[in-house]
């Protein structure tokens, strides 16, 4: 095996990685790591059901398969300062929404583990399921506890992995798990992840295109690095946009607070622009807000000051990527534009949207903020892949390792 424990190679990872098709799973009790981390309305609700959805073919393929179904995963960080868990992030709700989404009754741990929940779990018939609460409520996910990651696994006979969105972080039921379990492979989620990022990155279908914007950008400068020798063009915006532009035309960015190490990539970027295989844009003016933020104006980018705030690409930066866009048949997005939740500044990232949806080829998104906008501005039917990831997306966008695939290599 090839596969480099600095890097991220997803043909290595698909070649590799035993998925459920792999494992023997009649009559096994199997442990489904999930990642249920979603955005919840004034009432406690999911706003979007797109994660929920997306591990059901991992669901449906146990069930079939006769097994019986444990499903783990977290909510926010609902601990408070003396370690007493958020009732708000109970995972009760979310037993019964499954129920509705998968059409299967889904029973609910009350606790994460203990007599109770040990007991529930030996008395799980193929073809049930139950979900377990909010793994965080416990101290032990977090840290990686192998004592709370032993117990994880001892409710079931096999682990699954189908939680991409939390495969960069270093957590019992991610990562140390996989030490106490019988088997482990990844789940069907997992695997179209991996497979749609690995047509977007190895076998694009040209011109392709890598967006990216959004705030975080000491964060993300090593997915633009990464970029610049893949992608044919590199589109910025955001916040990172912002700091580009100032940048190459001699403007300041302290109020950025970025880390010095991060100018000094972005100063590299630009003065090596020749020698990457993408042609690199960052926006030429802005529509920005005045310091007392109280008047909109588009600026050209040479303009900027401290004191003028780039809420989005302005017009001209628009027209530059629209014909950018016409070109392209393959499309990489994470990070909006600008501050798309406000109507002033949602044109540029609108026009992102749209451009997915109208390109011909693949279309691949992946963040927080992006599935948000996709979701506002159009429709996640309307993007080829829309990733689960934010974090860890990116990561893999800029070939770092995610270390609960590696665990999952090295078991």
């Amino acid at each position: 095996m090839t596969h480099s424990a600095n890097q991220c190679d997803l043909a290595e990872l698909l070649k590799n990685i035993p998925f459920p098709g792999d494992v023997d799973l009649s009559g096994k009790k199997v442990f489904v790591r999930t990642d249920f981390n979603v955005p919840l309305d004034e009432n406690g609700s999911p706003v979007d059901d797109g994660r929920l959805r997306a591990v059901l073919p991992t669901i449906n393929h146990l069930l079939d398969h006769g097994a019986s179904v444990i499903i783990g995963s977290h909510l926010r960080n609902p601990l408070d300062r003396d370690g007493r868990p958020d009732p708000r992030f109970s995972f009760a709700p979310l037993a019964r929404r499954l129920s509705r989404i998968w059409e299967v009754d889904v029973s609910f741990a009350p606790e994460v583990i203990g007599p109770a929940t040990a007991e529930a779990a030996a008395k799980l018939a193929p073809g049930q399921v139950m979900l377990l609460e909010n793994l965080r409520f416990h101290p032990g996910e977090i840290t990686g506890d192998p004592a709370f990651a032993k117990e994880l696994a001892a409710l079931a006979d096999v682990y699954v992995n189908d939680a991409f969105g939390v495969c960069h972080r270093a957590h019992a039921s991610m990562t140390t798990i996989v030490r106490f379990a019988g088997q482990s492979c990844g789940g069907l989620a997992l695997k179209n992840e991996l497979m749609a990022m690995g047509r977007a990155l190895y076998n694009p279908a040209q011109p392709m295109a890598a967006i990216i914007g959004g705030r975080n950008v000491d964060f993300k400068l090593p997915v633009v690095t990464k970029l610049m020798n893949r992608a044919d063009f590199v589109i910025l915006g955001g916040q990172m946009g912002d700091a580009f532009s100032r940048l190459a035309l001699g403007g300041g960015i302290e109020h950025f607070s970025l880390a010095q190490e991060s100018v000094e990539e972005i100063r590299a970027i630009l003065s090596r622009c020749r020698e990457y295989k993408a042609k690199l844009f960052f926006p030429v003016d802005a529509v920005a807000l005045s310091g007392e933020g109280d008047t909109v104006t588009n600026v050209p980018a040479q303009n900027l000051t401290p004191e003028l705030v780039s809420e989005d690409i302005g017009p001209a930066t628009q027209l530059l990527y629209s014909q950018v866009f016409s070109l392209c048949r393959t499309i990489i997005w994470n990070g909006p534009m600008g501050a798309y939740e406000t109507p002033a500044f949602s044109k540029g990232t609108a026009l992102v949207t749209r451009a997915l949806a109208e390109c011909p080829g693949v279309t691949l998104a992946g963040g927080v903020d992006t599935s948000a906008a996709i979701l506002k501005m159009s429709d996640r039917n309307q993007v080829s892949f829309l990733s689960t990831g934010g974090s860890a997306f990116l990561k893999a966008l800029a070939g770092q390792p995610l270390v609960a695939l590696e665990a999952l290599l090295r078991k």
